[in-house]
């Protein structure tokens, strides 16, 4: 039974650590039929209700930003609507992980964050002086920088 964070459309509800066994238990918590989204950067996969759209759901800004700083080519794709899930990726034998502790621990546990950035020419990660104190701040930051240097190869919010 991995574990999974639920992440809820409605801002004022809290991200919520779940366990989610099979295909129902996910299925419920996006509200529908699910579709995954993979992100690359560490890896996870993003659950989400493949009939949003079709069901005129309100945008997830949350898991949205999540996906578009974990997966560069995503970051100018639609958001996420409704409810979504973050979870682990599969094994070499198909068994669905717990998701990463890293966004476990940034997502829910950490209370100071860091952005950094990683520029086309020589790879390195580079991080900015500043410390936020909520998670989605330092998202919209990161991809806001992103979004305006064209030189910049990849984004990442880091607990610090």
């Amino acid at each position: 039974m991995p574990l999974g964070i639920l992440i809820p459309v409605d801002m004022d509800k809290p991200l919520e650590l779940k366990q989610l066994d099979g295909l129902r238990p996910l299925q419920e918590a996006v509200g529908g039929l699910i579709e995954p989204m993979t992100i690359e950067r560490p890896e996870a996969t993003i659950f989400v209700n493949e009939e949003g759209v079709l069901m005129d759901v309100p945008v997830n800004r949350r898991a949205s930003l999540i996906l578009w700083v974990g997966l560069t080519r995503y970051r100018s794709a639609a958001p996420i609507l409704g409810d979504a899930v973050l979870i682990g990726v599969p094994n070499d034998d198909g068994v669905t992980q717990d998701v990463p502790y890293f966004y476990r621990h940034l997502l829910l546990e950490a209370k100071h964050f860091r952005v950094q950035m990683q520029p086309i020419d020589d790879m390195m990660w580079r991080q900015h002086d500043k410390v936020f104190t909520d998670w989605i701040t330092a998202y919209n930051t990161v991809l806001r920088y992103a979004e305006k240097n064209a030189l910049v190869n990849h984004v990442r919010v880091v607990a610090g």
